[in-house]
C-alpha cells in the first residue's frame, strides 16, 4: 500500500460499519486472506459487486470508463496478473470485491489471488497510530 502505508506501521481499522454499509470504491479494507485466517491483508477497494472491469494499457476500464486514482503515485500502472490478465474483462461477483495495492508492480492483490469476499472483511482502516510521528488519518485517501 505504498506510499500510504509502509511495512511496519501500525493501522486501526472499526468493524461496525462494514457491517451496515456498503463499501465504496477507494476505501481502504482489513479482510483475512480465502485460505489462511491469521492473515490479515490491507488493500484498496476498485471493483464492487457486480461491476464489469478490464485491465488495459496500464489503466482500470470499470463498467467501461477509465477509473482515475489520484492516490497512486505518477507512472504507477496497472497490469495483468496470474489469475486477472491484461485485456480480457470480467465481473465482480456478488458480495466480493476487486481489491488492489496502490504499489501496483509490487502488490499481491485480487490480480493473484482472486476477489475479497464481503464476509473476510474485518473493517475500513481508520488511521495510523505507530510509530507515533507517522500518525495519519486513512479514511478518505
Amino acid at each position: 500500500m505504498l506510499p500510504l502505508i509502509k511495512s511496519g506501521q501500525h493501522l486501526l481499522a472499526e468493524k461496525v460499519s462494514v457491517k451496515n454499509a456498503p463499501l465504496k470504491r477507494g476505501e481502504i479494507i482489513v479482510f483475512t486472506h480465502q485460505g489462511k485466517q491469521a492473515i490479515f491483508i490491507i488493500k484498496r477497494v476498485i471493483g464492487l459487486p457486480n461491476e464489469t472491469f478490464k485491465l488495459s494499457a496500464g489503466k482500470i476500464l470499470i463498467n467501461g470508463e477509465v477509473l482515475e486514482e489520484p492516490y497512486l503515485l505518477e507512472n504507477n500502472k496497472t497490469t495483468g496478473g496470474t489469475l486477472i490478465k491484461e485485456g480480457e474483462e470480467y465481473t465482480v461477483p456478488p458480495d466480493e470485491y476487486l481489491v488492489l495495492g496502490d504499489n501496483r508492480a509490487k502488490s499481491v492483490d485480487s490480480r493473484e489471488w482472486g476477489f475479497a469476499p464481503k464476509n473476510m472483511v474485518l473493517g475500513r482502516a481508520v488511521f495510523v497510530y505507530k510509530p507515533l510521528k507517522e500518525f495519519k488519518i486513512l479514511l478518505g485517501h
